[in-house]
């Protein structure tokens, strides 16, 4: 017969607090739990479930600025791998040049098993403005090379387990109240009723604690046996920011930064302009766009400062040509919220806003700059760079996605 491993999912539980351990309890018949998770702003409208038409409303939102919403946000049953079978940054929400690197970086961190993308119906871009079923466009799947490499290539650490939470199998049928829950609108203030009276932790955990490092949870388990960190030396309510246990991964809900610190992958994604210079721990990144995530990881398996071979990676903001939209309010989740309006929109090709970005690298051995194509090609075009003893300058030219250094 075939030799494959098997993983059970139902997209979607009754109730994601009380009842999202026992689905979880279930799958573990098989071998590999999973689910699918999509993100993105709402978007309203005739045929939405599937189509982006004119006379659609929409919000554009990042989950830089709203981690809680993050799809790796998941507690990992132990003994099993854990997938996302379907995730996806929907359009046409428009903060998307974020998604890949968070989810590599969130991915590596949490040692979560694979997260597959949905979808990619033909083998180039996308060219339907009406199709919302996509990441084919270079703002997600353009922002692959450098987050596969640092997801494949291990870049960044694994962090040790902040929560292991043991839940009894009783717990599990009386729907008592988890220590945490991956429900987004889940307040950790007044969803605290019935925890188990003989657990170890008697306060119901942070939400954003998944961004710190792998929820774990063991199903007929004590409960007096679950074990948290202190998450108050990570998460910083006030300041808006979160820290990884491993301190390669900083994410600054408050200002909208997205950041990434490790010898070999240094990056940074979000609201950059506002924000100022990002200085990383080798890498001084300055950007003018308004939104952008800006990649350097290393292609020679040597720390950025003593690398020889370095991968620029770059995504800003994609819409079609002609796509036109008109501030507005529109009811969202009861209340009248600050959304667009689609009067258009528009037709291929998509269009690519121009970076406008500077790296300063302290690394002086590199003394070549390559601006490649979108097909990843060596391309002709002369680019600006300098270099002091200890350092190297470049002025990333406007088209840039991919840039090699060496």
């Amino acid at each position: 017969g075939c030799k494959q491993l098997i993983n059970a999912n139902n997209w979607r539980t009754v109730d994601m607090v009380t009842t999202q351990d026992a689905e979880y309890w279930a799958y573990t018949a098989n071998d590999v739990i999973a689910r699918n998770i999509y993100t993105g702003g709402m978007h309203q409208g005739v045929n939405n479930g599937w189509q982006i038409l004119p006379g659609h409303y929409y919000s554009d939102v990042s989950l830089i600025r709203e981690p809680h919403r993050l799809p790796t946000n998941v507690k990992q049953p132990a003994g099993h791998p854990f997938i996302l079978t379907e995730v996806l940054w929907c359009p046409p929400n428009l903060y998307q040049s974020e998604a890949a690197l968070m989810i590599a970086a969130q991915q590596s961190l949490t040692e979560f098993g694979a997260a597959c993308w949905f979808c990619n119906w033909v083998a180039e871009w996308e060219q339907s403005p009406h199709t919302k079923w996509t990441y084919s466009t270079p703002v997600q799947i353009g922002q692959f090379p450098a987050a596969a490499l640092i997801y494949r290539k291990g870049l960044l650490k694994a962090g040790e387990p902040v929560v292991v939470e043991q839940r009894s199998l009783q717990n599990l049928w009386d729907r008592k109240t988890p220590l945490i829950s991956e429900e987004p609108g889940w307040d950790p203030n007044r969803d605290k009723d019935h925890i188990p009276l003989n657990s170890s932790i008697k306060t119901v955990l942070d939400p954003l604690a998944y961004l710190v490092g792998p929820v774990r949870v063991i199903y007929g388990g004590d409960p007096a046996k679950s074990t948290a960190v202190d998450l108050a030396k990570y998460i910083d309510r006030d300041g808006k920011v979160i820290r990884s246990i491993t301190g390669e991964i900083e994410t600054d809900y408050g200002r909208g930064l997205f950041r990434i610190n490790a010898p070999q992958a240094q990056a940074v994604a979000g609201f950059l302009k506002d924000a100022g210079s990002q200085h990383l721990a080798d890498v001084e990144i300055t950007c003018g766009n308004s939104y952008a995530s800006i990649a350097v990881v290393a292609l020679d398996d040597k720390p950025i400062r003593e690398s020889e071979r370095l991968l620029v990676q770059a995504g800003t903001l994609c819409r079609p040509t002609g796509w036109t939209v008109v501030p507005t309010r529109a009811r969202i989740d009861s209340k009248q919220s600050d959304c667009f309006r689609i009067l258009s929109v528009g037709k291929p090709p998509l269009q690519v806003e121009d970076l406008d970005a500077a790296l300063t690298i302290a690394n002086p051995r590199l003394s070549k700059a390559t601006l490649l194509d979108i097909n990843g090609m060596a391309t002709s075009t002369p680019v600006d760079i300098t270099r002091t003893e200890e350092k190297t300058t470049v002025q990333l030219p406007a088209n840039t996605i991919y840039l090699v250094l060496q």
